[in-house]
């Protein structure tokens, strides 16, 4: 009895270890496969998301100067999360070749459509005007922004636009400082204009001149104080084409400052007016 019962004892130790094995084997292959699951899966998850979340744009190869003319050497195609994405940027480097750059562009900053000339946004009521009564600076540049002042003989100095950028200018073969410029203007700013015309060509001495901003990307624009001649401040009460404007009575009040210096201009030193 006592040897059936240690044979019995021995079975079940046995069969113990058995199971006790075969549950440690079970755990050790079950680690193992997750963990080769969980590769497996981390890495298809990391394929999918750089196939899936990465957006082709163009971007500058170099540091670019406003004004630039785009060439194939200028741009490149970079890739980067579309989560990131830049609105508006482009895709292909092809269809920047020949465009004008509105301002300077830093080495790989993406490409957008208000960086250029042809594609900004442009006001609906602004036009194309030429004119050859204004001095030109000697270092003058097309890329230029300017303020276009007004100077009389007495001293007194206004704005009459400010912040405007070139849109073309040539000079006088003799005359260095004069010459044909092309600015966008509204219609309010071509009659601010003509004002300052008439001045010019009415009182002797009179000079319509630009001046350069030194970074017009960090400046703000000047404040217009130029007050326009009375037939052309009646003009923008009756003009449907302007929107905003000017308080007239201010308007008035600085003119008549302005043609009684003038008067007494020409009674002290006999300047025509």
């Amino acid at each position: 009895m006592s040897i059936i019962r240690q044979r019995t004892k021995n079975l079940l130790v046995a069969g113990f270890l058995g199971v006790v094995l075969c549950l440690l084997l079970i755990t050790v292959l079950s680690l193992t496969f997750r963990e080769e699951i969980s590769e497996f899966l981390s890495t298809t998850i990391y394929q999918e998301k750089e196939v899936v979340l990465t957006h082709t744009i163009v971007v500058a190869s170099k540091s670019l100067k406003k004004g630039s003319i785009l060439t194939k050497e200028d741009v490149i195609l970079s890739q980067i999360d579309a989560e990131k994405s830049i609105d508006s940027s482009y895709t292909e480097a092809s269809s920047l070749l020949g465009k004008k750059l509105l301002m300077d562009v830093d080495k790989n900053l993406p490409l957008t459509p208000s960086m250029f000339m042809e594609d900004a946004l442009v006001d609906k009521n602004l036009r194309i005007y030429e004119f050859g009564f204004i001095e030109l600076p000697y270092l003058l540049e097309d890329t230029d922004v300017v303020d276009v002042r007004i100077a009389f003989p007495t001293g007194q100095d206004y704005i009459v636009l400010a912040k405007k950028s070139i849109q073309s200018f040539e000079r006088s073969r003799d005359q260095v400082h004069m010459g044909l410029l092309d600015l966008a203007l509204e219609e309010e700013e071509v009659l601010r204009m003509s004002s300052a015309m008439v001045d010019t060509y009415l009182t002797e001495g009179t000079r319509v001149y630009l001046v350069k901003y030194i970074n017009a990307d960090q400046q703000a624009p000047s404040v217009v104080n130029y007050p326009v001649n009375q037939s052309v401040l009646a003009l923008y009460m009756e003009n449907p084409n302007i929107f905003k404007i000017p308080n007239a009575e201010q308007v008035l009040s600085k003119r008549r400052v302005l043609d009684a210096s003038l008067l007494t201009l020409l009674d002290e030193a006999g300047v025509r007016f």
